[in-house]
């Protein structure tokens, strides 16, 4: 046995974003035999300084195998692997792995980007939840139950159903709304100009870098890292919502219903409709315009230097794959399919579009023989050519008429019950304030900023006992929590204490 063969250069750390805090990985080891660098999970870089030694490292285990230890060598005073002197990002906005590293640290890092993907997520709906509170005020109302039973009992002798959706839909999925807010893209004449048709023909590569940067900067908060490949996992874990499944399940109730959508996410298609037609294109394809020719977006994107170049045929193609959106100059896609379509049905729901985009928001137009719903986060300049018109946060609307439309029919739907208050539907599962889990929660409590009771009690069973660790946000927390939990101060020191115990 070689003793002191691998020298500890790096704590391998993964930064989590939200949660403000280092994720510990692995460590990069010096090989001094074959002078190679690489990156090993605890678990492999235990057993190789345990069997071969280390140079500022050593590795130590209890007599039966239950507890390990890597530490520094005691003799040298190095400061422990936790001190940010030895951190290094296990991945960087560069390139996901920027060094030679073992499969299995490979496979811990993808679960580390995909929980944080996961977490961010979470976090973005509750933000949009709470910024958006205004729109859950009046929802509840008489005359709002009223005007959805109305929807209810047109959907219900509906056979024929047209769905026009807009970004609205998928907001509460934790896609930005490119039209407003934060993601008021449009307003930026540059912007206008790098998403047109002729910029795109003229400028193939640097078009290729403009969708990259639109994707990266739109999900920026979502994202750990600045890479494709975290851009392709958020976009595989943003998942649909009540709004989108709720036209799913009218499917299966079978009814027919054609989904024409503005949006280019794809969310319709994960929550199962089996007819959507995309008048504005689908950006996880990229198409050809010569050949016709069709590739994965990501598999363009991922190269060095994503311009769309490729073979037909076996020749190299005169034409380049470019995402297969419809930009400024382009036509829309199936419009003689769409228009037909709408002319032909018997009720026609437009839901999360404020209808400012044309030729789209020329539909309902077509609609002649049908009853017309409108559902939208705020009031539109079209409200008035509808017959009946709902407002407020698409998801809630649509699953309370799913639990009326479905009832008696047999099929289950699912209804999450508040963690906090333990009576209240809850609006979705959303991140934790206090701790790294996620919870339902109804928009009462959550507004109030309440926590489950359970969950404080093991958060501050984990603090001092003094209670100097409580900041004025956490103390908010805890008399909300307690008085929705009917609980007093009393109860909740001696539950603490026991939970100590445990």
């Amino acid at each position: 046995m070689n003793n002191n063969r691998y020298e500890v250069l790096h704590t391998l750390v993964f930064w989590k974003k939200t949660l403000h805090r280092h994720e510990y990985l692995g460590f990069t080891l010096l090989d001094l035999q074959t002078g190679e660098k690489a990156g090993y999970t605890f678990d492999e870089a235990f057993k190789l300084i345990h069997s071969y030694g280390g140079t500022n490292a050593s590795a130590e285990q209890s007599a039966d195998g239950s507890s390990r230890r890597l530490e520094p060598r005691t003799e040298l005073q190095l400061p422990p692997f936790t001190d940010p002197v030895w951190h290094l990002s296990v991945s960087t906005d560069d390139q996901p792995y920027p060094q030679s590293y073992s499969d299995k640290l490979k496979q811990a890092a993808d679960r580390a980007v995909d929980a944080d993907i996961r977490w961010n997520l979470e976090v973005q709906k509750r933000k949009w939840k709470q910024k958006a509170q205004h729109l859950y005020d009046h929802i509840y109302t008489a005359a709002e139950k009223e005007k959805r039973k109305t929807a209810e009992k047109w959907i219900g002798k509906a056979a024929n159903i047209v769905v026009l959706s807009g970004a609205g839909i998928s907001t509460e999925s934790g896609v930005p709304d490119f039209r407003s807010g934060e993601g008021a893209i449009w307003e930026n004449p540059l912007q206008l100009m790098k998403m047109s048709a002729l910029y795109r023909d003229a400028n193939p590569q640097q078009y290729w870098a403009t969708i990259r940067a639109l994707l990266l900067g739109s999900l920026s908060e979502v994202l750990p890292v600045q890479t494709t490949g975290a851009l392709v996992r958020a976009m595989e874990l943003i998942q649909p919502n009540s709004g989108h499944l709720f036209f799913s399940h009218l499917e299966q109730m079978g009814k027919q219903v054609t989904v024409v959508t503005q949006n280019v996410d794809d969310l319709h298609e994960k929550a199962g409709s089996a007819r959507v037609l995309h008048p504005h294109g689908e950006i996880l394809q990229s198409r050809c315009p010569v050949c016709g020719e069709s590739s994965a977006t990501w598999a363009i994107l991922n190269q060095p230097n994503p311009l769309g170049v490729h073979y037909s045929g076996g020749k190299l193609c005169e034409g380049l794959l470019v995402p297969d959106l419809v930009l400024f100059g382009d036509p829309i896609k199936d419009s003689d399919e769409i228009y037909a379509i709408v002319g032909n049905a018997d009720l026609l729901i437009v839901v999360g579009t404020s209808l400012q985009v044309a030729p789209m928001n020329q539909l309902p137009g077509y609609a002649l023989g049908a009853k017309k719903i409108l559902i939208n986060h705020e009031q539109t300049p079209y409200d008035d050519e509808f017959d009946l018109v709902l407002h407020g946060p698409i998801g809630s609307i649509l699953r309370e008429m799913e639990a009326s439309i479905f009832q008696g029919s047999g099929r289950k739907t699912t209804q999450l019950i508040c963690g906090v208050c333990k009576t209240n539907t809850a609006e979705g599962v959303y991140a934790s304030k206090i701790a790294p889990v996620s919870g339902a929660y109804c928009q009462p409590c959550m507004i109030r900023g309440a926590e489950p009771y359970d969950l404080i009690v093991t958060k501050l069973s984990r603090m001092n006992k003094n209670g100097n660790e409580r900041s004025p946000r956490l103390q908010a927390i805890i008399e909300s929590t307690l008085e929705i939990a009917g609980k007093t101060n009393e109860n909740l020191i001696y539950d603490v204490a026991l939970k100590r115990k445990q």
